[in-house]
């Protein structure tokens, strides 16, 4: 007589990787700053989004113009010494929205094991069991 008792784990097998999906973008956020002789400076902030296996761009100094960020006129990041500062960081996101993707996640779950004893309720000749396992 065999005596099976169920195991308490997800799965047993060797592969107890779990996968999930989630959408996700980059975001890519630069604060420029331009100070001329004098009191007084100008900010802009600029947002740009990149697929999450991307890279926010290096050189954004052509964003940051008088018209884009509403500094006097002539004033932009390509002909004065603006200084530019960089961040970035991983967030969720809608499908459709720029720089979204589906992204895999994979988890690797530890070892499953299986502890506990089983007693033969009525033992028999030879180690056999003649009754029920009694765990």
């Amino acid at each position: 007589m065999a005596v099976a008792i169920p195991a308490l784990a997800d799965y047993l097998g060797p592969d107890r990787s779990v996968s999930t999906w989630t959408t996700e973008r980059l975001v890519c956020e630069y604060q420029a700053v331009y100070d001329p002789p004098g009191a007084g400076y100008f900010g802009c902030g600029l947002t740009l989004y990149e697929p999450p296996d991307g890279t926010c761009e290096s050189n954004v100094d052509a964003y940051f113009t008088s018209s884009a960020c509403g500094w006097p006129a002539g004033i932009n990041c390509n002909t004065v010494n603006c200084d530019v500062s960089r961040s970035s960081s991983v967030e969720g996101c809608n499908d459709g929205e720029p720089g979204c993707r589906e992204v895999e996640h994979v988890v690797d779950q530890p070892p499953a094991t299986v502890n506990g004893t089983v007693s033969c309720g009525a033992p028999g000749s030879v180690g056999w069991c003649r009754g029920d396992g009694v765990p």
